[in-house]
């Protein structure tokens, strides 16, 4: 049920954002998956205006945003809506009690997570172990930071004898990198070097749990269920010698693997993939050699990255490489912590954190049973939009923050995840998306755009489809399938006419001489699309390239109008 104030925040949205807001009652974890221009923030501002006309106070509600930008953008809003709503009432009563929320939106916890982290490190900082008047540095003078280290710290190993193993079988420019990339994933390079790993048993379970994908053995089952005589008549004597050698090293492989022996496995994994899955011998017409095709493919996304095999650059597996491993590890895991102590001696000067400081501590704050209680006391309602974007330490934070009372709100189109910006794991959400879905919380698909019309948003979903795909991926958690939008215009706002998408194209003798070809087309039909009337100013047209490479071809031809 919803009190007249509610009705009166659903009158200023959508027919379709009323549907979302009106099924979100209080009590349900609930998870949004909007689509591209299907207003995803005017979702997220309308369940928090409702929040409010329930009682709800501002500094009760965490709204999370993906940047400050976005922060400052909902905050306009819901400042809008609150205005909107306190114009219109008839009632004394009503604009003041309107108006006083407004006037609380300045203070309202809406913002980006790292600004929320900051204030509970500011309210527990004897128990995080930071001075309170820390500052925050932000991602670009952080990288700079983490470049001068590695490079002070990597003139000072160069100089030591103990290091030289280390730089005998890592190249000084090479390690340089290694270390830069490690510094960039300080928190994450720290946990896995802190872990008890018994490296043996660990190749063992990676190994076994590759091997048992049914994308490997399914296909391995077909060619064993073949009889050897309809192999050869199928596919010729070489052909299925290859196989006969494919299966007999598939068969080592089990055996080592069972003798718990990764490294034997390891190597006849590598001599089935690098000799014995040819598709250059045998007949055309041999039904075994899809089968082949399909073994090769999920070889290359499976058990290649750990074995090796799929290039002739490889180098198969040994024993001694792994005892190297070992012995330089120790060495690995010095020199990181001398370049971490360093970037850390750093932000220790400035009296400064660094965003994943941020995460870390507010991380381990939560994980205490009086903070965490002080700060859901303090927060009735956590609110995530561009969920999508939101690494594993976040997701722990802000279910620390929510717990299990079905306050939780989160906003998300997993097709236009930043993958990797900041860690940023688009399984994250997947997880949360079914966990609320088991545990009878709330999930609502806004599959409806507002941005393009009928016939654009099928010419796109027709490409794209083919392009991106529409299966889930089982080896791929990451993957996200092309799913279509429908379109709420049938007929575009705008003067533009049928056909919707062009194609351009350029050809020349070269590359350059392509692009060049291909720039002097575009300037050519976009000046046409200028006299015609279907564009009416410049600043209506956006041109995106592949790499700014190709920007000066561009730039050269086009002809600026008066």
């Amino acid at each position: 049920m919803t009190n007249h104030r509610t009705e009166q925040v659903l009158n200023l949205f959508t027919l379709n954002e009323k549907q979302q807001i009106a099924a979100t009652e209080r009590g349900r974890d609930v998870v949004v998956t909007a689509g591209a221009g299907s207003g995803k923030t005017s979702t997220l501002v309308a369940r928090y205006t409702c929040l409010l006309s329930d009682g709800t106070k501002p500094r009760s509600i965490a709204a999370i945003t993906f940047s400050i930008k976005a922060a400052q953008e909902m905050r306009s809003r819901v400042r809008s809506k609150l205005m909107e709503l306190e114009e219109k009432s008839v009632d004394e009563s009503e604009r003041l009690h309107w108006s006083k929320l407004s006037s609380q939106i300045d203070s309202a916890r809406i913002g980006t997570i790292h600004s929320l982290c900051a204030e509970i490190i500011r309210n527990h900082p004897a128990e995080a172990g930071v001075d309170p008047r820390f500052d925050v540095i932000d991602d670009g003078l952080s990288k700079a930071i983490k470049a001068k280290v590695v490079e002070e710290e990597m003139a000072r190993l160069v100089e030591e004898e103990r290091f030289l193993p280390l730089l005998y079988n890592i190249p000084v420019a090479n390690l340089t990198k290694l270390l830069a990339q490690m510094l960039e994933r300080r928190l994450e390079t720290q946990e896995t070097f802190d872990l008890e790993i018994d490296n043996h048993s660990r190749l063992l379970d990676e190994l076994r749990e590759r091997m048992n994908s049914p994308l490997i053995t399914n296909p391995i089952s077909e060619l064993r269920e073949i009889d050897s005589r309809d192999l050869l008549e199928d596919a010729g004597a070489g052909f299925a010698e290859m196989v006969q050698n494919l299966l007999g090293c598939w068969s080592s492989a089990e055996n080592a693997l069972a003798e718990n022996d990764p490294f034997a496995c390891a190597v006849h994994l590598y001599n089935a993939r690098r000799n014995y899955m040819a598709m250059n011998v045998g007949k055309k017409t041999s039904y075994v050699k899809p089968i082949i095709a399909e073994l090769r493919h999920f070889f290359a996304e499976i058990i290649d990255p750990l074995t090796g095999g799929e290039y002739s650059t490889d180098v198969p597996p040994t024993r001694e490489a792994e005892e190297r491993f070992a012995e330089i590890l120790p060495l690995l895991r010095l020199a990181f912590d001398r370049v971490q102590q360093a970037y850390v001696d750093q932000l220790t000067l400035r009296q400064a954190l660094d965003f994943d400081d941020l995460e870390f501590h507010a991380q381990q704050l939560l994980a205490v049973p009086e903070v965490r209680q002080r700060w859901r006391e303090e927060l009735e309602v956590v609110m995530v939009d561009e969920y999508q974007d939101t690494n594993p330490r976040q997701r722990d934070i802000v279910n620390a923050l929510a717990g299990d009372r079905g306050c939780l709100f989160m906003v998300g189109d997993m097709r236009q995840s930043i993958y990797r910006f900041r860690r940023a794991d688009v399984t994250v959400f997947r997880e949360e998306q079914k966990r609320i879905d088991d545990e009878d919380g709330l999930v609502v698909d806004l599959d409806r755009t507002y941005r393009a019309h009928e016939e654009l948003l099928n010419a796109t979903g027709n490409l794209l489809s083919h392009i991106i795909g529409t299966k889930e991926d089982p080896v791929k958690k990451y993957y996200v399938p092309y799913t279509p939008l429908v379109a709420n215009f049938k007929e575009p706002k705008h003067p533009v006419r049928s056909p919707y998408v062009e194609y351009v194209l350029g050809a020349g003798e070269d590359t350059a001489a392509g692009r060049l070809q291909a720039a002097r087309a575009l300037a050519v039909r976009l000046q046409q699309l200028k006299d015609e009337g279907q564009i009416n100013k410049w600043d209506e047209v956006v041109l995106l390239f592949r790499a700014t490479t190709a920007y000066p071809f561009m730039n050269r031809l086009w002809k600026k109008p008066a």
